[in-house]
């Protein structure tokens, strides 16, 4: 996972691409801190530069939101939301692999929720 950078103009521009993954980051949870998983998951339409993402059972919890491409549709990001007043943000990019130049997907998140943060990085692939 995680390639090469495609150059921006080397992205498509029309289509959907579905990319999944995992999710894996450092929990500080009141006097706690552990290390939590979950799944990841990106519907990306390339036409619109949005996508929507997804971080489900990571420590017990779903997260949710809208991303966005930039002017060069390489790098994205956006908030994402969840239970009980959790939010936080995820940043990503495209990465090449095989031929494609949007071939897999990366980056990182950071989650907040009362007495609760955590932060890491995601992976996925079409």
């Amino acid at each position: 996972m995680a390639g090469d950078l495609p150059e921006p103009g080397d992205l498509p521009t029309s289509g959907v691409a579905e990319y999944t993954g995992h999710a894996i980051g450092e929990v500080a949870n009141g006097s706690r801190q552990y290390i939590a998983t979950g799944a990841f998951s990106n519907t990306w339409d390339f036409g619109t530069r949005s996508g929507q993402v997804r971080i489900d059972g990571f420590d017990g919890r779903d997260f949710a939101g809208t991303a966005e491409s930039d002017e060069g549709g390489r790098d994205y990001g956006g908030p994402i939301t969840g239970p009980e007043g959790f939010s936080g943000r995820i940043d990503g990019s495209f990465f090449k692999g095989g031929g494609d130049p949007a071939a897999e997907t990366g980056g990182q998140f950071r989650l907040e929720g009362p007495e609760y943060r955590a932060s890491g990085t995601f992976a996925g692939t079409k």
